[in-house]
């Protein structure tokens, strides 16, 4: 099943229904019709669940960028009754689309009384909503930082000094991690059906001079009992590692620990890990692919994606986070 925010995108190229809907079924069906995804005609992103006979009316304005309204839609004799769940400001379609594969897993397990399954989930990422336009770590900032914890607590566990020496992320530094014997660029991705990453700018695939550059991906998916930021950093305080240098680091990344209760909630399990040298036949976009290479200084913003699933990787899944933390343990 695709991600919805890829559904998402493919609306726009449809036509709109009778609602002013542009709307895509999903397999999840209630009382007759389908659960859909749909684009407004402002637009905006939008979830379609049928409401069953005897639920109430369900209505929630007060979520910031996020909205529940009950609607009724006349067909012959009969009106039947729809919630749609929209999000009313485009800064938050990646979280919005995150919001909605968690609907849509929890409609799968059951379709009883969807718009109070609908009510108690945006309820439970509201707070979220509500920080974002603040200090609070995004989603997409969230499960990146959660794959770079991973291959930080994999090294600590090795050598507890060695992390801090080769942790480059929270200094903006061109690459996650360095060491003598390898620098390590981190990617997250919650996309299902392939493993894409995005890349910024022309140097982040560019290895240093000295040593060779790795890839490290890791395919992540919303659920229960997986890892939170909240929790990899418990986890990795309780190592003994000296938890000022830690937390000054993580607060760099924006990770404050009076927010730990917001992100405790957002739990993500690896599905797939990867570890890919990013050598010549690696596809990328760095200096070397100019005719002249001043040329880079006029591209200020550079942003593709790379599937890497195709790609010959030099270790995958458990081995590629052991090989990648052996790698910069060493000293």
């Amino acid at each position: 099943m695709k991600a919805s925010s890829d559904i998402f995108e493919l609306l726009k190229f449809d036509a709109p229904d009778e609602m002013k809907l542009t709307r895509r079924d999903t397999d999840i069906e209630i009382d007759g019709s389908n659960v859909a995804h749909a684009l407004d005609s402002l637009g905006r992103r939008a979830l379609v669940v049928p409401l069953q006979a005897g639920d109430r009316e369900v209505f929630d304005t007060e979520s910031q960028g996020v909205s529940l309204e009950t609607f009724g839609i006349r067909r012959g004799e009969t009106t039947h009754r729809i919630l749609i769940v929209r999000c009313l400001d485009p800064r938050l379609d990646s979280e919005f689309g995150l919001l909605v594969d968690d609907v849509i897993r929890n409609l799968q397990k059951s379709q009883i009384h969807p718009g109070q399954t609908c009510l108690e989930i945006l309820h439970r990422w509201r707070t979220l909503f509500a920080t974002l336009d603040g200090s609070a770590l995004s989603i997409e900032s969230q499960i990146g930082l959660i794959a770079e914890l991973h291959l930080f607590e994999a090294i600590a566990r090795l050598d507890r000094d060695a992390v801090f020496a080769c942790w480059r992320g929270p200094d903006r530094s061109r690459h996650d991690f360095v060491s003598r014997e390898c620098a390590i660029e981190v990617k997250a991705t919650t996309k299902r059906d392939q493993l894409v990453v995005s890349v910024h700018g022309a140097l982040q695939l560019e290895a240093p001079e000295s040593v060779p550059l790795y890839l490290y991906i890791e395919q992540l998916e919303l659920a229960p009992f997986g890892d939170s930021v909240t929790s990899l950093v418990n986890r990795i305080l309780g190592l003994g590692i000296e938890p000022q240098h830690f937390l000054r680091a993580l607060a760099k990344v924006g990770f404050h620990p009076q927010d730990s209760s917001l992100y405790a909630g957002f739990t993500y399990v690896t599905l797939r890990r990867k570890l890919c040298l990013v050598d010549a036949k690696f596809p990328r976009i760095v200096r070397a692919v100019f005719t002249s290479p001043e040329m880079i200084d006029r591209l200020p913003r550079i942003e593709y994606s790379v599937d890497v699933g195709p790609i010959s990787g030099a270790a995958e899944d458990s081995s590629a986070l052991t090989v990648a933390s052996e790698m910069l343990a060493k000293r």
